[in-house]
């Protein structure tokens, strides 16, 4: 099968979308599909290094948010290479500027369409600038637009699923978790290794690490998480914060941290190669989140490959990853949090089981089963289609 992929988001970005997309792409050349890329540009991209099936289109840096791009949301160039390589179902994976593209290509050529809601945009309306440009109706508004004009819709979890309907999308939608490549994550990082990181980063001996994976933005909770950091280092001084990622909301995270004197306590990694997330999260002993923006939370099931604990907001989203007292905790308030920290850095043993049970669940999530998944939507899209 010939699949055009549309995304604004894409290699060299590292999130949650990219990892979603880069491991469906691996597994369809796997199986002997042939997926074609339909990006935008970036600076950090030298075309003629380009694989064969990677096209970039000429952008800009988003106005609202300028770690992302847009590109045009037309063009006959493209239009002609779609039906040159005889694409037989297109693939959008953003609501923007190369899903409109694809969608606009879709209806042109006459080729089945699906799209991946990835993100809940009334989560993201403050990049907008202006603040009632695009207020949260109007994020749903078009959210439902968008989806209805699509053959079928990939939602990875039950919570976007009944945002959706409540939207009112009334294409047919089917839940798909998005699958993480489980042997990056099984594999056993030597001793001496995770030492020298963590004593890099400016870990002791006798620190015990919290660690949050993601973007560093506001919809990310990490406010909560630092403020919460200020009374877990008063229960103990050697429990530590390690917030891995990059962002744009960095020097307001420093900010506040200054205010509340946890200079000592809280330390960030910088942008890593992806590559190197197994060693973050062995070198951990527990992991933690405060976001409630996320339609999956691709990093959280990664932490549970990686055997760790996971202390999280209570949250639709992760549901499928968290039971509450098997692998982790949610909790509501900080007092909650604190006990739930508490209870996995004062216990050994229940540190190690709740590790045991999160590789457990995390088997469900294979990139074998999401592969299957997505190709029986493609089949029944092109069947429905034709």
């Amino acid at each position: 099968m010939r699949i055009g992929i549309f995304t604004d988001t894409y290699k060299p970005q590292v999130n949650g979308v990219v990892t979603s997309i880069c491991l469906m792409e691996f597994k369809l050349k796997e199986n002997g599909h042939q997926p074609y890329i339909f990006t935008v540009t970036h600076p950090d991209v030298n075309l003629e290094k380009e694989p064969s099936n990677v096209f970039r289109i000429g952008s800009v840096k988003f106005w609202g948010n300028t770690e992302y791009r847009i590109a045009k949301i037309y063009s006959q160039t493209i239009i002609n290479k779609v039906r040159e390589l005889q694409i037989e179902l297109i693939h959008s994976h953003d609501p923007f500027s190369l899903g409109i593209m694809g969608h606009i290509i879709a209806k042109r050529l006459k080729i089945p369409e699906v799209h991946t809601y990835h993100t809940m945009l009334t989560d993201y309306t403050h990049y907008v600038k202006f603040g009632s440009l695009l207020p949260k109706e109007a994020a749903e508004n078009y959210s439902r637009v968008f989806c209805n004009q699509v053959d079928a819709v990939i939602v990875p979890t039950q919570k976007v699923y009944t945002a959706l309907l409540n939207y009112g999308v009334k294409r047919p939608i089917y839940i798909i978790p998005t699958g993480i490549d489980l042997p990056q994550f099984y594999q056993t990082i030597p001793p001496k290794i995770l030492q020298s990181f963590k004593t890099k980063l400016g870990f002791s001996h006798q620190d015990r690490v919290l660690i949050f994976v993601g973007r560093l933005a506001k919809e990310k909770g990490l406010e909560t998480l630092i403020t919460y950091q200020k009374k877990l280092q008063e229960l103990n001084p050697f429990y530590k914060l390690l917030i891995v990622g990059a962002g744009k909301y960095l020097s307001e995270l420093k900010e506040l941290i200054s205010r509340l004197s946890l200079e000592n306590n809280i330390m960030f990694s910088g942008k890593i190669h992806y590559e190197d997330l197994p060693i973050f999260y062995q070198l951990a002993d527990c992991f933690v989140t405060a976001s409630t923006s996320e339609t999956q939370g691709l990093v959280v099931l990664e932490a549970a490959a990686s055997k760790k604990p996971i202390v999280a907001i209570l949250d639709e989203s992760y549901f499928d990853i968290v039971i509450h007292n098997q692998n982790g905790f949610y909790y509501h308030t900080e007092t909650e949090y604190l006990s739930a920290v508490e209870r996995i850095m004062n216990d050994e043993q229940l540190r190690l089981k709740m590790g045991a049970r999160s590789r457990e669940i995390a088997e469900s999530f294979s990139a074998d089963s999401f592969y299957k998944k997505i190709i029986s939507v493609y089949k029944k899209t092109l069947k429905n289609k034709n």
